[in-house]
């Protein structure tokens, strides 16, 4: 009978397992939602920011059950020596404007709500590169 109720337990686990989304779910999801792509929306960001005109930007999302957002940034630029150097300041006003963003929070939540038809586990998507 403890046999049955492992295998049971098991059998329990992989299902919920096998049903939560992965990464490629999240961004196809948000792809569909017309989510995915919105650089138009956060480009007047980058100013607000202080990202610089020659800095190269990464952006993910982190998305939390709920759906609930993050977003770690990267900003970069190439110093006088070729040397590829982090510009924090940037990074993180910019990641304090899109948490405090809830037009864009809203678009994606929206888009994961009508297009997920997983289970919503913490997972970071690459997003936006400028």
């Amino acid at each position: 009978m403890k046999s049955l109720s492992k295998l049971v337990s098991l059998a329990n686990r992989f299902t919920k397992y096998s049903q939560s989304a992965e990464g490629l779910d999240i961004e196809n999801a948000l792809k569909a939602g017309g989510a995915f792509n919105l650089s138009n929306e956060v480009a007047p960001l980058l100013n607000a920011a202080q990202v610089p005109e020659d800095a190269a930007v990464s952006i993910k999302i982190v998305v939390k059950p709920g759906p609930r957002f993050s977003f770690p940034v990267t900003v970069t630029r190439t110093d006088n020596n070729g040397k590829v150097v982090a510009v924090t300041t940037a990074a993180q006003k910019l990641s304090a404007l899109l948490n405090n963003n809830k037009s864009i929070q809203s678009l994606l939540a929206n888009a994961l709500k009508n297009n997920l038809t997983k289970e919503l586990v913490e997972q970071q998507v690459n997003w936006l590169t400028f």
